[in-house]
């Protein structure tokens, strides 16, 4: 099943597959319980009311049993006196309920697949927010044509945040906020397509690509001084690096060919880091551990061998 993707562009973007989990019966019985559940949870149960133990005074009879022509009263912390208990007063509790994961899981499932019977389950392009400001939000919710609606998406960031967060029955939030009691308020219910992955072609030619610079950095690093015996940075280190580089540039909506360069500058800063990082705990450990037990052996050792000179095995 696909879900067309709604946009503010003239240019028709790709459509949504969706999964058999938009497909399932409704069970409104395992929907109420989520539901009850979920709100459960979220009470504090921070209420306390003062009993006849709790609450000021003493336990003296205020005045004689008879002839003063009031009720009858044997203390001052009765509840129908003012200042006095409270009868059955609350005290803190648990008010949260279990429901297994499977079953809450199953629930989601099943408002979503009621949610796109009923047409109320939608799909548009995730919003480019450039500056903080309400009325871009307000813009972009127009050209839509949505005033009540939930969106979600993969992440939000600080201008989507706080361009949506004064605009009334709008709420955007991220896949892992979602709730059943957030999903059945709205008119409609709007996702957006995943942003940041590669498609499987893209993904076998990052692969090939890496694997031949692996391999042509492997031929280099031969040649040079750098004691590297299982080849372990040309390998793992120039193949990861250009595993960032590569989905940099094709990652979906945020890659170089989508014409965003946030994603690119980000994965270049990560891999520096990673190398300054790397390299200077790599030399930390290495100069603690040698002067404690010398790593390499002497010159006269390594030819005459380490099995005579370290094990003192001889051959004749």
């Amino acid at each position: 099943m696909k879900l067309s993707v709604l946009s503010t562009s003239k240019s028709k973007k790709e459509d949504i597959v969706l999964s058999d989990a938009f497909v399932k019966d409704y069970n409104e019985s395992l929907v109420h319980q989520a539901v009850v559940t979920y709100l459960a949870g979220m009470r504090q149960g921070s209420h306390k009311q003062k009993n006849r133990s709790e609450v000021r005074g003493g336990g003296k009879k205020p005045y004689r049993q008879k002839g003063t022509g009031r009720a009858r009263a044997g203390t001052i912390r009765s509840p129908i006196w003012r200042g006095g208990e409270v009868t059955f007063a609350s005290r803190p509790r648990d008010y949260s309920k279990k429901i297994n994961k499977k079953m809450y899981k199953a629930a989601l499932r099943s408002i979503f697949s009621e949610l796109l019977r009923q047409e109320k389950l939608i799909a548009i392009e995730h919003p480019k927010i450039k500056n903080p400001k309400t009325k871009e939000m307000v813009s972009f919710l127009s050209k839509l044509s949505l005033e009540n609606v939930l969106i979600i998406t993969d992440e939000i960031d600080k201008n989507l945040h706080l361009a949506s967060r004064n605009i009334p029955h709008v709420n955007v939030v991220t896949t892992a906020e979602i709730n059943p009691v957030m999903l059945l308020k709205p008119q409609k219910v709007a996702i957006t397509p995943a942003a940041g992955f590669v498609t499987l072609g893209q993904s076998v030619f990052i692969g090939f690509i890496s694997a031949i610079v692996s391999n042509i950095s492997i031929g280099r690093i031969r040649k040079t001084n750098i004691d590297d015996t299982l080849d372990v940075f040309p390998s793992h280190g120039i193949g990861g690096i250009m595993g960032m580089i590569l989905t940099a540039i094709f990652a979906k909506q945020v890659g170089l060919i989508y014409g965003e360069i946030e994603t690119f500058i980000f994965h270049l800063v990560a891999i520096i880091i990673t190398i300054i990082f790397t390299m200077l705990m790599s030399y930390l450990i290495y100069s603690f551990v040698n002067k404690l037990i010398p790593l390499r052996v002497r010159e006269d050792q390594e030819e005459r061998g380490l099995d005579a000179s370290q094990h003192g095995e001889l051959f004749i």
